[in-house]
């Protein structure tokens, strides 16, 4: 950021004892913004910058991806300066942000996390090409489910993803496929006939054995997902003696949760990956060399 030093100036020209080197530095940021943008909401959260970003959710704004209202930000935001840290899977959504608290808010400094940024160690084809989210939540889940066992991790959102973390807290992959409302939308728009149905279950779970069209289609898709996401769990831990719990997240992940698991313990965790978000703000604040470890203690940096 750009001061103007002309005031500064005039006062050193009728105060000769003023020592320059004494004058105030800017206020340190006091506030961290955790912003998850996906490709039909951005989630904003605020955490207090030093150790206690860690105790739980705190303040928390949605709005919507596509032409987001960035100015109703002003009102919600803080007026100290702030450190923005900005995970993202719709990049225009985050060009937007970007050049916003570039103009309204140049006190703040903004950090759009990458892949190498988050202290997970990674066992896949392509790091490069892993979603930030999935990283972030399998991080996060890591930390929250301590102990020698496979985590599931389920996001339900846009596309739904399921991730295996091994025992030793690497991310080894999983499973994406589309979510409930990309279903509907393929499937009324690869057909003549059948209509295009809103799967939100406001009224409940759907009944198996949909009476119309439309319920057909809800039951189809609800059950449907619950029996893909079911099963890829299940082949996912088919071979490991410590199947460990499953964590649910994402906007529709408390939909998806109460029919998952059978006897393995599940937790519908919503703020997942932004809990990530944290333990990745938290260990880039470390001194260089230490990290948080896969198990959320401390242990060496595995690279940032």
């Amino acid at each position: 950021m750009v001061t103007d030093t002309f005031p500064a100036l005039q006062a050193l020209a009728y105060n000769p004892d003023m020592n320059p080197t004494r004058q105030p530095k800017p206020a340190a940021p006091r506030w961290l913004i955790a912003v998850d943008i996906g490709n039909h909401g951005i989630q904003l959260e605020r955490r207090p910058c030093d150790h206690r970003a860690a105790a739980g959710p705190g303040p928390h704004l949605t709005i919507p991806s596509a032409a987001p209202p960035l100015d109703s930000l002003a009102n919600w935001l803080p007026v100290e300066p702030l450190d923005w840290t900005v995970a993202t899977v719709q990049r225009d959504a985050e060009r937007l942000l970007d050049r916003w608290v570039r103009e309204h808010r140049p006190q703040d400094t903004y950090c759009r996390l990458t892949q190498p940024m988050v202290p997970i160690r990674v066992d896949v084809d392509q790091p490069s090409r892993v979603g930030i989210d999935r990283l972030l939540a399998a991080l996060a889940a890591t930390q929250q489910e301590p102990g020698e066992c496979y985590r599931i991790v389920v996001d339900a959102g846009s596309a739904v993803t399921v991730d295996r973390i091994s025992p030793d807290g690497v991310f080894e992959g999983g499973a994406i496929l589309p979510g409930w409302g990309m279903m509907a939308a393929m499937l009324a728009r690869q057909t003549d006939l059948l209509p295009e149905t809103e799967p939100v279950f406001r009224a409940g779970v759907p009944a198996v054995v949909g009476r119309s069209t439309e319920a057909a289609i809800r039951s189809g898709l609800y059950w449907g997902m619950v029996g893909a996401v079911t099963e890829l769990v299940r082949r996912m831990t088919v071979e490991t003696t410590e199947p460990g719990p499953i964590l649910v997240t994402g906007g529709d992940g408390g939909l998806l949760a109460e029919h998952l698991g059978g006897s393995r313990s599940v937790r519908h965790v919503p703020n997942l990956v932004i809990e990530g978000m944290v333990a990745t703000y938290q260990h880039r604040r470390q001194p260089r060399g230490v990290s948080i470890g896969p198990q959320g203690g401390m242990g060496k940096n595995e690279g940032t």
